[in-house]
């Protein structure tokens, strides 16, 4: 299976993508993902990509591309591609990689929510810097409020 999502970042394309303990398990790619992991493991495009993020600006449409090349190159099955692509760029080089590949896409599936929703959503959202991930106060908050998996095992070890 490979999907796309698209959307406006806050739309729930990241809370619709496979869960671990789905049956069929394609690939999750978030390009934001992909940039963080990236820049954690200063891979060359990862260094690239620090300053623009730094700044707050997009990152390049190549630097991207390049990002989301390799990881198809890594895919063993299939995948749900999540913030990629964003514009008729990526778009283009997505049907490039992917004929390139020999693979079809199976589907595209767009997103979308009002603008009081987005904003709402968007000023929950919030990454733990210890360990990268994403909570939101509103859809997706730690188990323990304040406390995240990480911190519950160090506690739960002393």
């Amino acid at each position: 299976m490979r999907v796309v999502f698209l959307g406006p970042p806050g739309a729930g394309k990241r809370d619709a993508g496979p869960h671990p303990s789905r049956a069929i398990r394609p690939r999750k790619i978030s390009t934001g993902d992909l940039l963080r992991r990236n820049c954690t493991e200063q891979t060359e495009l990862g260094r690239q990509a620090e300053g623009y993020m730094a700044r707050g600006e997009l990152v390049p449409d190549g630097l991207v591309i390049a990002m989301i090349e390799r990881e198809l190159r890594r895919l063993p099955t299939g995948f749900v591609m999540d913030g990629f692509p964003r514009n008729v760029v990526q778009a283009e080089a997505l049907d490039a990689l992917l004929a390139r590949a020999g693979w079809p896409l199976d589907a595209a599936i767009l997103f979308t929510a009002d603008r009081p929703t987005l904003i709402a959503r968007l000023a929950s959202r919030w990454t733990n810097p210890g360990n990268g991930r994403t909570y939101n106060v509103l859809t997706n908050p730690p188990k323990v409020a304040g406390m995240t998996r990480r911190r519950r095992r160090a506690d739960a070890a002393r």
